[in-house]
């Protein structure tokens, strides 16, 4: 019963957002034809703890489908509250559909969680990032942006997420 409560909401607030303008971030993401795999973070190269749902929430999120995936995301979470990647995919979902406060607050949850790497710490401002961009709050977007860069130079996707955030400022002028 709760599962479909859960879907219920979500479609009604997937339907909502259906009207809203679209954004440049949305419009880039479907330019991008494959991640590079090093941007990436999976449960095989960083998450030890191999765990069923976390899997099955990641296949599921690589196909689209979000919905099925929050609920896999946020078993994990509830069975595992430090699970720092079922938190990144969380946010991932929640500003993918717009739930920009939600998505803040799962990452940041993943923030406190990460391996204190680079590469993983980088990727979820990256995410902060592009939740802060969505959201219209393009210095916020930014500073995520730079500190991203500043723990991984390489990272292509804060790199992209810097040059959107520059045109977007020339196009304003």
């Amino acid at each position: 019963m709760r599962q479909i409560i859960i879907l219920l909401l979500l479609l009604v607030m997937t339907l909502a957002g259906c009207g809203s303008k679209y954004s440049t971030v949305e419009a880039e993401e479907q330019k991008r034809q494959q991640p590079d795999p090093a941007d990436q973070p999976t449960e095989s190269r960083w998450d030890n703890d191999s765990d069923h749902g976390l899997g099955d929430g990641l296949m599921l999120y690589r196909q689209g489908n979000l919905d099925a995936a929050q609920l896999f995301f946020e078993e994990v979470v509830a069975g595992n509250h430090v699970h720092w990647l079922a938190h990144y995919y969380l946010g991932l979902v929640h500003c993918k559909n717009k739930s920009y406060g939600q998505a803040i607050a799962q990452l940041h949850l993943s923030l406190d969680q990460a391996p204190r790497d680079n590469r993983s710490r980088a990727l979820i401002y990256v995410a902060l990032g592009e939740c802060f961009e969505r959201n219209g709050e393009s210095g916020r977007a930014e500073q995520h942006y730079r500190t991203a860069l500043n723990l991984h130079p390489q990272s292509s996707p804060a790199q992209d997420g810097l040059e959107r955030l520059r045109a977007l400022t020339q196009v304003d002028r």
